[in-house]
């Protein structure tokens, strides 16, 4: 996949699909305009913008699902072949003809895909219904892609975040068609799971991101070709007083050191809130009862191709 941000020359030739959305999460509905364009057989050109609107439109915090490395990563496996950043602030001005003659045209599309709900052109005036007149016009055909539903309504990233926050992993899994995951440097933390015996690597989430309900969740980790049972902290550890939000993961069956690597942590489900404990002793034995709930959930509900503890 190549990746182009904004202002960077194209090197685009052939005739091409392009798709058009934020497609922040990549989630099941986001997968089905993906597929839809695919289904043309032409080279597929997915432009997108490097943050989200709506912090510009409407002035309000639309929290990340997935890092723009991660998005990457996920567009690459579904195949994807360009993938183009646009800087959101430089084309919001721009007409509806415009956007089509400056952000479209140079991309050579025969054919143009969106979601059901898809905006663009000054102020987001302009819809699938613009598109496809304009399509006419410019000689591309633009197809709005019709929603995925469940019970509750289409799917969407808004849905997503809702119920990351709220720590309702399994209905966010299902929405992603992937397990909610965090894929995060790791840094350097105050070492008290070391002394405590269960040593864990320590990611801090930046701002922007979406942050999963406070507590303790069953994870794995991808490393290496493996996949690690894990068991995860999010929050603050109020026993011993910090107020910085770190995601803490305790590694099953792996040594070693990870500072400054990428290491991407897969949350499966909410085992309990975070809490504060009178003493460390007693937070100890609540980390220890919390890995046996965690391995047991873990060996319950994934595949065998995972690498088990104590086993």
């Amino acid at each position: 996949m190549e990746v182009y941000h904004a202002g960077e020359m194209l090197k685009i030739k052939e005739p091409t699909s392009v798709i058009l959305g934020m497609f922040d999460g990549v989630h099941i509905g986001h997968r089905a305009v993906i597929s839809a364009a695919q289904k043309t057989g032409l080279k597929t050109v997915l432009i997108t913008f490097t943050e989200h609107p709506a912090l510009i439109l409407k002035n309000r915090m639309a929290p990340s699902i997935t890092t723009p490395a991660q998005r990457e990563k996920i567009m690459d496996s579904l195949g994807i072949d360009y993938l183009i950043y646009l800087d959101f602030k430089t084309v919001q001005s721009l007409s509806p003809d415009e956007f089509i003659q400056k952000v479209l045209l140079p991309c050579h599309p025969q054919a143009a895909f969106c979601g059901f709900n898809y905006s663009f052109g000054m102020g987001g005036k302009a819809g699938p219904d613009e598109l496809k007149a304009l399509g006419k016009k410019y000689g591309f055909k633009a197809v709005s892609v019709a929603p995925v539903c469940d019970d509750v309504g289409p799917v969407s990233s808004t849905r997503i975040r809702r119920l990351i926050e709220a720590g309702k992993m399994e209905k966010a899994a299902r929405l992603l068609g992937r397990p909610f995951s965090l894929c995060l440097p790791v840094v350097h933390g105050r070492q008290l799971g070391r002394e405590l015996g269960m040593p864990t690597i320590n990611q801090s989430l930046p701002e922007g991101h979406v942050c999963p309900r406070f507590g303790v969740y069953a994870s794995t980790v991808q490393m290496g070709g493996r996949l690690y049972q894990a068991l995860s902290n999010v929050g603050v550890k109020p026993t011993v007083g910090s107020d910085h939000i770190l995601c803490e993961t305790y590694i099953l069956d792996f040594q070693g050191d990870l500072y400054d690597q990428m290491i991407e942590v897969s949350l499966y489900t909410f085992l309990r809130p975070e809490m504060r404990f009178d003493s460390i002793d007693i937070l100890k034995k609540q980390m220890h009862h919390d890995l046996q709930t965690a391995k047991n959930w873990l060996a319950e509900h994934l595949n065998e191709n995972i690498v088990c503890a104590g086993k």
